[in-house]
C-alpha cells in the first residue's frame, strides 16, 4: 500500500489535474473540478496520483463528484486514502453522510463499498438527454 501525500487543490496544480483526467479517460469542467475546499490532490514522488472532490447539497449531504486514480497506481491504497482524507474535511463541515452516483459495474462502486459505503435502496440514476444537441 501506498501512503500518498494528500493536499487541496491549488491553482498550479491544474495542468497536470488536467493531465490525470485525460489519462484516465475522463472529461472535465474547468470551473465545477476547482474547488480548493472540497477538492484533494494525491502525490506521490511528486507525481500527481490521484484526485477527489465533493459538493456540499443541502446539509446534511455531500456529493462526491470525482474519484480518479492514475491507472498506474491502482489498487496501491490511492483511492482509500483520497476517500478517508475527504470524509473527514466533510465531516468536520458538518455533513451526515456522503453520497456518490456509480453504476455497479464501475470499479470506483467497488472500492466505495469496501471503504463503507452503502448502496441506497431503490436508487435510480435516470437521464433526458437533449437529442438536438447531437447535432
Amino acid at each position: 500500500m501506498i501512503v500518498p501525500e494528500l493536499t487541496e487543490l491549488r491553482p498550479d496544480h491544474l495542468e497536470d489535474l488536467w493531465f490525470l483526467f485525460r489519462l484516465c479517460n475522463q472529461e472535465h469542467d474547468d470551473g465545477a473540478v476547482y474547488n480548493p475546499n472540497t477538492s484533494l490532490v494525491a502525490f506521490h514522488n511528486g507525481q500527481m496520483v490521484g484526485f477527489i472532490t465533493a459538493w456540499i447539497d443541502d446539509q446534511p449531504y455531500a456529493f462526491i463528484d470525482n474519484l480518479l486514480v492514475h491507472p498506474d497506481f491502482r489498487h496501491k491504497g490511492i483511492g482509500f486514502w483520497l476517500c478517508v482524507a475527504m470524509r473527514d474535511i466533510l465531516f468536520k463541515k458538518g455533513v451526515r453522510a456522503i453520497r456518490a452516483i456509480v453504476t455497479e459495474d464501475d470499479v470506483v462502486f467497488r472500492g466505495l463499498v469496501k471503504y463503507g459505503f452503502n448502496k441506497v435502496k431503490g436508487a435510480v440514476v435516470m437521464e433526458l438527454t437533449n437529442e438536438k444537441s447531437k447535432d
